[in-house]
């Protein structure tokens, strides 16, 4: 239904022939999954209440009044950079790396929509999370991870069931390898249709308009594979000319195409950070005549990814946008953020690039420890077994490796040592077989040439105990593909190492808990 072909990478080439069961409902290769932070949990513009409000426990700072709490960045240092003239914080915006990270909206029954997108639109659910001392529940779903593709962030506020989505709101755009197929899915399992497939008026693409349970519309392109299948975001705009020169000056994004349609009255201009074939896009759509729309309740925002939240809201400030939220760090988070409003009253976020990767990062670990927890409730892990495994008591300083964070080439960055022991089980049943594959890419990528990675692999007897602690596990150990048996065939053929060495083998006399192998593999010194 949906054909992905690989983002651009860094990763060796061989992991192109790769293929997991995680996403083979997808014909989805592991190249789709470039150095892969898919692992993440990131809690970054996740709690949406009433109004459009940046999120996660940003529902403190921004309630369903509308009211916005700024939260005093002073001090900060990263502050200094709003000293720099008008002319270079304009130029720096064209500079600045950025990328369409998620769309956050509201529905009124999470696990209805959830099956909706799975079922019909080939999504795939990344995770979910719920607040039960804020009374929601959020779910994010894409086609890949959320560190290479842009994804969708559906919010559930206890309670509430329906929204109201106005008439600003256009639809969202999914690109399938074949329209008709994906219609017909939609009708067996009792979706809404509203166009039928065909081509474009004035044109060959074939397309065709479904709508989702709680009224939301998805335009379907007909496309060959492409490494971003979740494509578009269409809002409405009262003043086009105003609007495409704001995104492109205050966002940094580029005008990628404009259309003008007079026999239907109304013109649309495509806007992005990349291809429009390759890259998620905006589309702004001015309707002939008509300056305002409701934006009803419905459709919260997109969060941007940028290197300096300060110089952007500088930025917007500049080219006459609104900040709702001061550029600073989040309480007890540290992540750093800013959010605006467009001439028309459009919501964006902007999260701190390497700020949103530590989200990534640290999430990873905490959803770890969660479910380790989870185990030891249900009486599978006694304390006595809990320290021999973590006797330092911190996931994240005792493995020593870190997911998901880029790194320069600089080999000055690169380290000599990672070590996974134990937590590779947790890592595989969470996430399945292409979140080990991230783990594993991700370690290669960060060691120095001549750098060594210590593997703990865990007998497949433990995963058939321990699979039942929630309903992800059970559905990830259902399709695994790879078994511990593999991991040392992948790492050296698939990933990239040289050689590896079993040091546990030469302990004579071992005792439990040395009864397993641990591997210790070596990348090259050499290219």
């Amino acid at each position: 239904m949906v054909g992905i072909i690989p983002m651009a990478s860094s990763i060796r080439p061989s992991l192109s022939t790769l293929r997991f069961a995680g996403a083979s409902r997808l014909g989805l290769s592991l190249a789709s999954f470039t150095p892969s932070r898919r692992l993440a949990c990131v809690q970054l513009a996740s709690a949406v209440p009433q109004s459009p409000s940046f999120g996660l426990k940003a529902s403190k700072l921004l309630r369903g009044d509308g009211k916005t709490t700024g939260v005093a960045a002073a001090g900060n240092a990263a502050q200094a950079s709003t000293t720099a003239s008008p002319e270079n914080v304009l130029e720096w915006v064209k500079q600045d790396k950025r990328r369409m990270l998620h769309v956050v909206y509201r529905v009124g029954d999470l696990d209805r929509t959830i099956k909706f997108y799975t079922e019909c639109l080939g999504m795939k659910l990344l995770r979910k999370r719920d607040i039960p001392e804020e009374r929601y529940t959020n779910a994010f779903l894409g086609y890949g991870p959320e560190d290479s593709h842009f994804v969708i962030e559906l919010t559930y506020n206890y309670g509430v069931d329906k929204y109201d989505i106005g008439t600003a709101f256009g639809h969202f755009g999914i690109a399938v390898e074949d329209v008709a197929k994906t219609v017909e899915l939609v009708k067996a399992k009792g979706g809404k249709v509203t166009r039928e497939p065909g081509p474009v008026k004035g044109g060959k693409t074939v397309i065709a308009f479904v709508e989702d349970p709680d009224g939301y519309k998805f335009e379907l392109l007909e496309r060959g594979p492409t490494p971003e299948p979740l494509c578009q975001v269409m809002l409405r705009v009262g003043d086009l000319d105003r609007s495409v020169t704001f995104y492109e000056k205050a966002f940094g994004m580029e005008l990628l195409r404009k259309r003008d349609n007079p026999e239907y009255k109304y013109t649309i201009a495509i806007m992005g950070y990349g291809p429009e074939d390759k890259s998620a896009i905006l589309e702004l759509t001015y309707n002939y005549g008509v300056t305002e729309y409701d934006k009803g309740n419905a459709y919260a925002q997109i969060a941007i990814g940028t290197d300096d939240v300060y110089k952007t809201a500088e930025a917007i400030k500049l080219c006459g946008g609104k900040i709702t939220r001061e550029p600073g760090p989040l309480p007890g988070l540290n992540t750093k953020i800013t959010a605006c409003l467009d001439p028309d009253g459009w919501k964006s976020v902007f999260v701190d690039n390497v700020d949103f990767l530590k989200e990534l990062e640290n999430s990873v670990f905490g959803h770890v420890q969660l479910t380790e927890e989870r185990e030891q409730q249900h009486g599978q892990i006694s304390d006595k077994k809990r320290k021999e495994i973590f006797p330092y008591g911190n996931y994240k300083s005792y493995y020593g490796y870190r997911i998901g964070q880029e790194m320069e080439e600089d080999a000055r960055l690169k380290v000599f040592k990672k070590e996974c022991l134990s937590v590779s089980k947790w890592i595989h049943l969470n996430w399945g077989d292409d979140g080990l594959i991230t783990l594993f890419t991700r370690v290669w990528s960060l060691l120095r040439l001549g750098g060594i990675f210590v593997l703990e692999p865990q007998p497949w007897t433990s995963y058939e105990k321990n699979y039942r602690v929630s309903e992800t596990t059970k559905e990830n150990y259902r399709n695994l593909m790879f078994y511990p048996k593999d991991f040392q065939d992948l790492l050296l053929d698939k990933i990239g190492f040289r050689k590896v060495e079993d040091i546990a083998s030469s302990m004579s006399g071992s005792k439990t808990g040395f009864n397993r192998p641990i591997l210790v593999f070596h990348k090259r010194h050499t290219w």
